[in-house]
């Protein structure tokens, strides 16, 4: 964000943010006119206060339909194959592909709740979904909107960072069902 040229930063908040800076790796200070300046993980922002309370969206996913999942500014959509598909770029974190047969459906799609638990692809226990987004370094300010999908009330993928083991593919795989994400003009990875 730019920082409004009518806000006036005086010689305080230019002291406050200079020792915040030399002593924190982490903090938040109030400008005036709602303005704030956070710094996290070696990233500096000057943004507009969240005046409103973070929304918590929750949408049902079934199997052939685009849902639009305007909190995110995504479509996300599901399709089941009955032969193995593959990820053309290991990296590509718009899809992903999962054991069709190990999921409860309706999917959900919906942000994160207080106590949410995730258990990693390789991990062999669930984990605080607070930890592993730290951990993996999202920004707080991509955390409130960003997609998870839950099938039967867990956590299968959260989008961009992993999916959950106990919902991937294995040798033993017979149907497969990939989802897809659409149109992300920003992205929640770091």
């Amino acid at each position: 964000s730019v920082l409004d040229p009518n806000v006036e930063v005086d010689f305080y908040h230019w002291n406050e943010i200079k020792k915040a800076m030399n002593d924190q790796t982490h903090f938040q200070i109030s400008l005036p006119e709602d303005m704030v300046i956070t710094f996290e993980r070696k990233e500096v922002l000057i943004t507009k206060k969240l005046t409103e309370p973070v929304v918590p969206y929750e949408y049902t996913m079934k199997l052939g339909e685009r849902i639009n999942v305007k909190e995110a500014f995504m479509n996300f959509s599901c399709e089941v194959f009955d032969k193995r598909i593959y990820k053309i770029k290991k990296d590509d974190r718009r899809y992903e592909i999962f054991d069709y047969d190990k999921l409860r459906f309706p999917l959900v799609v919906r942000n994160r709740r207080a106590g949410d638990l995730f258990q990693p692809m390789g991990m062999p226990g669930k984990k605080k979904l607070k930890d592993f987004l730290i951990d993996r370094k999202v920004p707080s300010r991509d955390k409130v909107y960003l997609p998870l999908i839950l099938s039967g009330g867990k956590i299968v993928w959260v989008f961009g960072l992993g999916i959950a083991g106990d919902a991937s593919v294995t040798d033993r795989t017979k149907k497969f069902l990939k989802i897809s994400s659409f149109e992300q003009p920003r992205s929640f990875a770091s």
